[in-house]
Order: structure tokens, then sequence, then C-alpha cells
């Protein structure tokens, strides 16, 4: 059950990943931050999450941001878990992702 629980992390791990690097090309682009999305929808345009196992969350600063992946509790797999990803987006560098619930 547990390697079902890692595969399904994937996707939230390679998104939250993508929608990351996504505010770091946006905080180049604009200079500033702002006032962070929760919804990340500023950095990777609205996020359908209809068919997907997750929903995510932005949060943080210009040197601290994250976004985290929650799994989806309609999904045995996903059910618990929880994938952060952070990063500095003045310099790029990335942690590499958090997850719990496996």
């Amino acid at each position: 059950f547990s390697q079902t629980k890692k595969a399904a992390a994937t996707e939230g791990t390679q998104t939250a990943s993508s929608i990351a690097k996504q505010a770091a090309a946006y905080y180049l682009e604009q200079g500033s931050l702002g006032t962070v999305d929760k919804t990340c929808a500023t950095y990777a345009g609205t996020l359908n999450t209809t068919n997907t196992n997750f929903t995510y969350e932005c949060s943080g600063s210009k040197t601290a941001f994250a976004v985290k992946a929650i799994g989806k509790t309609t999904n045995d797999n996903t059910n618990g878990v929880t994938v952060t990803f952070t990063g500095n987006l003045t310099d790029g560098t990335f942690s590499k992702p958090v997850v719990t619930g496996i």
C-alpha cells in the first residue's frame, strides 16, 4: 500500500515543482512577488483539479516560497498524502520535496 501512495505522490511532486518554477519566473519578470496568491493562479493560471488527485496551495515569501500539494480525500492512494516543495525565488534554488502521509 505504501508503494502505491509513493507512486501517487509523484503527481503532486511534479505539479508542485512546476508551480514553484513558474513562480520563480513570475518573480524574475515582475521584480516582485507581491501578495502571495494562495490559489497559485497568479503563477500557474487557474488550476483545473477536477481530474487530478491533489489540490495545491502557495504560501511564503520570495525567499521561502512553498507549494503544498494536498491529496484528495476521495482517493485512497492520495488521502492523507501531502507534498511540500519550497524554494528561494530570488536565486532559483529549490529544496528536495517533503512527502508525508505515505
